[in-house]
This record gives structure tokens, sequence and C-alpha cells, in this order.
């Protein structure tokens, strides 16, 4: 017999089972939430690992709820334009270098490839080392990771709806 996830909710309900504050709910309530987090830390962008950390897993009455402290996680999690905060370039680091803002004090030069790209570099003896690509904006894409957290504890919740179901049924 098929039965769909509301219609469990609605039967439990008829009978009594259905409160969010029932013991085996609310532990159920709280693996959900601790499983939704672990999801969306492994799916979530790495840098320098903040982002990971900051993500978390919590019970608000009937809901499970997943998100961030950083304040650029919404960017990550919907994508969307960055622009500069201070001065009219975006400084985004090549050759490996870490970080965006340019924190070394070595003297540096701006120069127009052909393409019209923008480049900040430096001298090294006759040679020169592009540093850094410069852009007056650019658009960051939607990674999605808060999202699997939350897809995990729906199918953790339907799970446990069925489960429910299933031990009323026999009670």
């Amino acid at each position: 017999m098929a039965v769909s996830v509301d219609a469990i909710a609605l039967r439990l309900r008829r009978l009594g089972r259905m409160s969010y504050r029932t013991p085996r709910i609310r532990q159920a309530l709280e693996r959900a939430a601790t499983e939704a987090a672990v999801v969306a830390r492994r799916r979530a962008p790495r840098r320098d690992g903040y982002l990971r950390a900051s993500i978390f897993g919590e019970v608000d009455g009937p809901d499970v709820v997943v998100g961030s402290t950083e304040r650029y996680a919404d960017l990550h999690e919907r994508g969307g334009v960055v622009r500069p905060r201070r001065g009219r370039w975006l400084t985004i680091p090549l050759l490996g270098q870490r970080g965006g803002a340019r924190q070394d004090r070595t003297p540096m030069f701006f120069f127009r490839a052909k393409s019209g790209k923008a480049f900040l570099a430096e001298r090294i003896g006759k040679r020169i080392r592009v540093r850094w690509r410069l852009r007056e904006q650019t658009t960051a894409p939607a990674r999605r990771f808060l999202a699997a957290g939350g897809d995990a504890a729906m199918d953790r919740m339907r799970t446990l709806l069925v489960v429910e179901y299933v031990d009323a049924m026999e009670d």
C-alpha cells in the first residue's frame, strides 16, 4: 500500500502520536539536524575551513534548520555578483597565492593585456611576474550546500514518519 508522507503525518496526528515534543520524535529531529549539518559541511566549498566550521543544524519546534553563521554563506549558497568593498578593483590571486586582498607591499605595476584584462605584476630582475588579476566585478556560481543538507533532513524525516506510523499501528 503506497502512502504519501503527508498522509502518514495526518494519520499519526489522528492517533495522537505526532507531537514533536515526544522524546522519540525530538531525538529523531535532532539526529536529522545533525545529519543535515554533516551533509552541508561535506558539500560546502573549502578554502580556509571557516565556512565549513560555521555550518550548524538545529531543531526549532517542529522544524529542522540548517544554516551558517558566516555572512558570505548566502553568496556561496545562492550565487551572485561580487563587487569590491573599497577601491575600483577586486584582486584575484594568481600563481597559487592565497587570499584576495593584496597584503604584501612589493612594488607592483598595473597593465592591460591585449585581451583587455587588467593585471598587477612585479619586476624581479629582468623578469615580470604577474601576481593578481583585477576585475571590477565577478559572478560567483550557486553551490547549494545548505539545500543539500535540508534535503538530507527531509529524507530523514520521511523515514521517521514511516517508522512512527508503523509503530503506532502495532500499538
